[in-house]
């Protein structure tokens, strides 16, 4: 399929329509992911929707020596960053949140809570030490191809994860959690 996909979006085929479909149903659930991780889950619907829309408007755009999953990740992670950084031009809100212990994952409740501490200690990340660490520890990408999305080098990705690791720490920390 992905010979497929490459000759119809380099001789623009008629096919556009299931070459974006095929893209979708392949896609969609890692893309939401990553969204879930780099920005806020209110905006979670939004911001897939708008990945996909920019998704659909450039693959005419698409150069066929790039990987199509690359390419589709890397505008994801660019429409959150974009949010992200709208957002932080806007007043913040100042949100309630209570103090955060040792975490224990007996319950469904306990990994609903483990979840939701997980999502404040990504959001508490600046926005590019954010999504390296997303890219790196819940969506399993290599060094190389983290490079490859954000367009830096491996060198940077590698000192952006380590601080993104030590910023982590350190929030949780503060918030009382023991490691």
């Amino acid at each position: 399929m992905a010979t497929t996909i490459l000759r119809t979006l380099r001789e623009g085929l008629p096919d556009r329509d299931q070459v974006f479909e095929h893209l979708y149903s392949q896609h969609a659930d890692r893309v939401r992911g990553i969204l879930f991780r780099i920005a806020h889950p209110n905006d979670l619907e939004d911001l897939q929707q708008e990945t996909f829309v920019r998704v659909w408007k450039g693959l005419n755009l698409f150069r066929r020596h790039s990987n199509v999953k690359t390419w589709i990740y890397r505008i994801a992670v660019n429409t959150a960053l974009d949010h992200l950084r709208l957002k932080a031009r806007r007043p913040k809100e100042v949100e309630a949140t209570s103090s955060v212990e040792s975490v224990d994952l007996k319950t469904p409740e306990d990994a609903l809570v483990h979840k939701r501490r997980v999502q404040e200690v990504l959001l508490s990340l600046e926005d590019d030490l954010r999504a390296v660490l997303v890219l790196h520890l819940f969506e399993n990408f290599k060094m190389n191809e983290i490079a490859k999305i954000l367009s830096i080098p491996t060198g940077t990705v590698k000192s952006r994860l380590h601080r993104a690791r030590e910023e982590a720490r350190k929030y949780l920390e503060s918030q009382g959690v023991k490691l």
